[in-house]
């Protein structure tokens, strides 16, 4: 006669066990990849790239327009241009850099892009570079928005990376030099390496690029 064999299953405190384990081992997984970290790593990176292609663009154009002026690289000095689509009556009262007179942005997002001169960054690079513009379109800020954290609708760089403004601004001078800044969010690029404040720049909380990095200047303050 064959002995029956009886089938042990887990008891209830087993799976427990097992899924109270599974449990910490998932929430140290997400904490050593750390998903947020990872997309403004993802996003400072974008604004980085950016920042080198316009600056390329601005450089190629400088380089190869015989009879370049200032007008070919910015409507007017004095002005920072962002790359934030809202009305003039937006910005109009609020506070600019000490290096900035006027603010220069565009109404509309689709009015952003174009590199023909009627884009956010007011340079003609498909008429002005031969061959036309080594870029389509003018790069915005990943999140491009103003006000993320704060109860105010102008730009402020003094407040935390984690709350911070996060758009492009642009300005030129009649010494034919400009400067291109963004603000950076992930804990690597903005606090371990600190990019923003050892880039030279006059800003302690935006990355600067560019062949002066004196002409924007800090915005709020800092």
């Amino acid at each position: 006669m064959e002995t029956l064999q009886m089938k042990k299953g887990f008891t209830l405190l087993e799976l427990l066990i097992v899924i109270a384990i599974i449990a910490i081992l998932s929430a140290i997984l997400i904490f050593v990849l750390n998903p947020a970290e990872t997309l403004q790593k993802g996003r400072d990176s974008q604004r980085i790239s950016d920042f080198s292609t316009v600056n390329s663009a601005l450089a190629l154009l400088l380089t190869t327009k015989t009879d370049i002026s200032y007008t070919d690289l910015c409507t007017a000095t004095s002005t920072l241009f962002v790359s934030i689509p809202t009305s003039t009556a937006v910005l109009t009262a609020c506070t600019l850099p000490a290096t900035q007179t006027a603010w220069g942005q565009k109404g509309t997002t689709s009015a952003l892009f174009p590199v023909n001169g009627t884009g956010w960054i007011p340079v003609n690079l498909t008429a002005n570079i031969a061959g036309g513009s080594p870029i389509a379109t003018l790069p915005v800020d990943p999140s491009n928005t103003i006000a993320k954290g704060a109860s105010t609708t102008c730009p402020d760089d003094t407040i935390d990376r984690t709350t911070r403004d996060f758009y492009y601004g642009y300005a030129c001078t009649t010494s034919l030099t400009w400067e291109i800044s963004g603000a950076l969010e992930s804990d690597q690029f903005a606090t371990k390496e600190d990019r923003d404040a050892n880039d030279g720049g006059s800003s302690a909380k935006r990355f600067e690029i560019g062949t002066d990095l004196s002409v924007i200047g800090a915005v709020g303050g800092n």
